[in-house]
């Protein structure tokens, strides 16, 4: 892993998204908020349309206010439900053609926050309305359970009912979130690998990676 300008042991983040979509990521030189999308930019979506309705209608209480789709959401782990719902064909994803598809844009809270990015913190899925949310750095380590964060799987159980959620904790980003900001790309596999260096062929980019143990 790259290490990122800043000393925190944890702190990175990842937005996932699919290798379809890089090409225009690149080309805008930066990742767009769901609210702030260009018309005519063509978008694989990974999120129902009622989930995408729900990020439209909870507000953020702190950062930059507004609500959350105005901002660009990332997860603190690698295996996130949505990489889940996406490899086993779950219908809360649009997105029906496999988890190898989908590549992983790697960040971390210290070099967005260098960058002058705004961002705020919730401690579960932001379109929960019970969701707890902050703009500190300092409060990281009391919304994010960095232990279920590393488990590989995180239903929910009789003693935690909400480990789903909790995992679904975010980084939200303000907006846009540049693509200076991304440390590496990680992917499947080999074939994937050369498929997003022909992409980004062009363009400056970080290092991709493969990295099996990143998926399902």
């Amino acid at each position: 892993m790259v290490l990122p300008r800043g000393d925190r042991r944890r702190g990175y983040v990842v937005h996932l998204t699919s290798l379809a979509n890089l090409k225009s990521i690149w080309q805008l030189g930066r990742l767009i908020a769901q609210t702030q999308m260009p018309d005519d930019v063509a978008v694989d979506e990974l999120g129902s349309a009622d989930i995408k309705h729900q990020r439209r209608n909870r507000l953020v209480t702190c950062s930059m206010g507004g609500v959350v789709a105005d901002y660009v959401p990332f997860y603190f782990s690698a295996k996130s439900p949505m990489l889940y719902f996406a490899y086993t064909g779950n219908p809360l994803s649009p997105f029906n053609i496999g988890q190898r598809e989908l590549v992983h844009l790697v960040s971390h809270v210290d070099v967005i926050d260098e960058l002058d990015g705004s961002y705020a913190i919730t401690d579960r899925n932001a379109a929960l309305g019970y969701a707890r949310q902050s703009d500190d750095l300092d409060d990281l380590d009391h919304l994010i359970d960095w232990t279920l964060q590393e488990q590989k799987y995180w239903n929910n159980t009789p003693d935690e009912p909400d480990r789903m959620e909790r995992r679904m904790a975010e980084f939200l980003v303000h907006t846009e979130c540049a693509v200076d900001a991304f440390l590496e790309v990680v992917v499947i596999d080999e074939e994937v690998r050369s498929r997003v260096l022909d992409t980004l062929e062009g363009y400056d980019h970080p290092q991709v990676r493969v990295d099996r143990n990143w998926y399902y």
